[in-house]
């Protein structure tokens, strides 16, 4: 009994196959689309005025209308899907990245400030331990007009004692590089 079971199952898988494969119905219609969309061949005699030139264009106009929506969103799905991904992440990014961003630049603006005050720190140290000595205190009475007995006062016009460097200190600090001021503009960054 058991040989018959064998012969009738491969009786049942001995079955002819048909020889040419069947489209699934979507493709038959994008194929006859296709055809019907394509220029009608002509043989040299048929060539215009344009020449190959012409026969170009119309190949790819013939291309163009050929193609098939659903087959270029089958086609491009991974990069799609890939490039949408990525525009969702930026977009989701942008406001922790723009809140990051102006806090880092006005840590940096806060310790450029502090930097400055410590520099102008020393600096009035230096002149108060200058005007703890004798010479010192002479030399700021002369400096704002004073003279001592026998003295005599020359003033000479005409030239400036200091150049006022608050002008260039204020464009060095505003003139910063054009990747921060790119930052700057894309990040919405006001100033400290």
């Amino acid at each position: 009994m058991s040989t018959e079971k064998t012969n009738t199952t491969r009786r049942a898988t001995a079955r002819r196959r048909p020889s040419a494969r069947r489209r699934p119905e979507g493709a038959a219609r994008a194929e006859r689309s296709r055809a019907a969309a394509r220029p009608p061949r002509t043989g040299s005699a048929g060539k215009t005025s344009g020449g190959a030139a012409g026969e170009r264009v119309a190949a790819v106009a013939g291309k163009l209308s050929s193609v098939d929506p659903g087959s270029l969103v089958a086609r491009f799905r991974v990069p799609l899907i890939a490039a949408a991904a990525v525009l969702v992440a930026i977009a989701v990014l942008y406001g922790p990245a723009c809140t990051y961003y102006q806090a880092w630049r006005t840590n940096g603006v806060l310790q450029e400030r502090d930097a400055q005050a410590s520099a102008d720190t020393t600096q009035l140290e230096g002149d108060i331990n200058g005007l703890m000595t004798e010479e010192g205190v002479k030399d700021e009475a002369r400096r704002r007009g004073y003279v001592e007995e026998g003295e005599t006062r020359i003033v000479v016009e005409g030239q400036d004692d200091e150049g006022d460097g608050s002008d260039q200190d204020q464009q060095a600090a505003e003139s910063v590089p054009w990747y921060i001021a790119l930052g700057d503009f894309v990040f919405q960054y006001q100033g400290a």
